[in-house]
């Protein structure tokens, strides 16, 4: 199952965030009522290696892993699509000719600059013999736009063929926008309330994720077509800090 197989489906597509770095733990979200996980590595110091661990046990329980990568590194993002993650959010997109350059290097030659290699995890280890055909419309490319600039060129990055769905998170848009720290405040959520709205106008799926399940409906009543309810670490500490206050009263 692709990330855009559940674009497709009646009912957006909820996940959650993975900042521990641990595929126990990613295995156990994945036991849960989510449809995706994403495996951050932009401000998580996890191996490239346990990266592909936490992968395998997301897909182990039929959900989608979804790789949030650190940056625009052409090589990096080979090796994960060659690893066979093949949904990828990518960070600080900007322009609709940045848009175009990742395009480019998700795709295999004449149309774009993946290197090729027969043996890989992607392709079975080389038993399956229509890979290569269909690797594009396998992958998801999740363009994340972080900044006013971004949020300005919106219906430009949407255009760019190849980019499958857009990205706003508040704790960026927050940061960039002058209310650094406060990424559930009115002026941040109304830019992506605003976003949300002209992406659904432009025909292109648009995510975020919010830290509280009433901001994840408002987000997908005001269009999101996906969103991630918080994270593990922060379920996790929520979770311990309503357990010790239960104990120890407040």
């Amino acid at each position: 199952m692709t990330f855009v197989d559940l674009l497709s489906r009646p009912r957006p597509p909820l996940g959650s965030w993975l900042m521990s770095g641990s595929p126990d733990i990613a295995e156990a979200m994945a036991t849960r009522d989510f449809d995706f996980l994403v495996i951050d590595m932009e401000h998580v110091p996890v191996a490239p290696a346990t990266v592909v661990h936490m992968a395998r046990a997301i897909e182990a329980r039929g959900k989608v892993p979804v790789v949030r990568t650190a940056d625009h590194d052409p090589a990096t993002i080979r090796w994960m699509l060659d690893m066979g993650l093949g949904a990828l959010m990518v960070p600080m997109v900007d322009t609709p000719a940045e848009a175009a350059a990742l395009v480019s290097i998700m795709d295999y030659p004449p149309n774009g600059r993946r290197g090729f290699a027969a043996m890989l995890r992607a392709n079975a280890y080389n038993s399956d013999p229509s890979y290569f055909a269909e690797a594009r419309s396998r992958i998801t490319f999740i363009a994340q736009l972080e900044t006013p600039a971004a949020l300005d060129a919106l219906e430009e990055v949407a255009a760019v063929p190849g980019v499958d769905a857009l990205f706003v998170g508040p704790g960026d848009i927050s940061a960039t926008t002058g209310h650094l720290g406060d990424a559930t405040g009115a002026p941040t959520l109304d830019l992506i309330r605003d976003a949300a709205g002209r992406a659904s106008r432009a025909g292109i799926p648009i995510g975020t994720v919010m830290p509280r399940p009433d901001l994840v409906r408002d987000m997908l009543a005001a269009g999101c077509g996906f969103a991630a309810v918080g994270s593990d670490l922060g379920l996790l500490t929520a979770a311990a800090e309503t357990a010790i206050k239960n104990v120890r009263g407040s």
